[in-house]
């Protein structure tokens, strides 16, 4: 699927289409990573790993921001909310 730039039209990248098997296969995954890796995992733990997905988010923000802003056509202050 095309990604169009809402300010001028153009396309700026392709996303991967998906069908019904796609996303029934992507939830068996999540609810199997849940059941023997996550749900088992101390909340301390589970704790520190979401900090640290948060700071790489954090880490990225501008990347993140000016992606948001190309695809939506959001304003800068919007995207980085």
């Amino acid at each position: 699927l095309p990604v169009v730039d809402p300010a001028n039209g153009e396309i700026f990248d392709e996303l991967q289409r998906s069908n019904a098997q796609d996303i029934d296969d992507a939830v068996r995954a999540a609810r199997q990573c849940f059941d023997s890796v996550w749900q088992k995992t101390p909340a301390l733990e589970r704790g520190r790993l979401l900090l640290k997905l948060s700071a790489k988010v954090s880490e990225h923000a501008d990347e993140l921001a000016a992606l948001e802003q190309r695809d939506c056509g959001k304003p800068t202050k919007q995207a980085r909310a």
